[in-house]
């Protein structure tokens, strides 16, 4: 990032959601919390909405998301 090279930082990151490692939970334990820490609505559903993390969570407990209860 000092040489202001975005394309690379970019695609490091890219890179590096592809590798996570879902049996490690050292791994998945960071990962969700970070995650979850979110209000952006970055979590796609097969019809095409956008979710924020909580509510996918939600919704994949079976709990009611904002998008049920319109």
């Amino acid at each position: 990032m000092n040489k202001r090279d975005y394309v690379g930082a970019i695609d490091q990151a890219v890179v590096s959601a592809r590798n996570l490692n879902f049996y490690d939970s050292t791994v998945m334990g960071t990962f969700a919390k970070e995650i979850s820490r979110t209000n952006i609505n970055c979590i796609e559903r097969a019809d095409g909405t956008l979710l924020t993390p909580k509510e996918a969570i939600k919704e994949l407990e079976g709990g009611c998301t904002k998008w049920q209860d319109l």
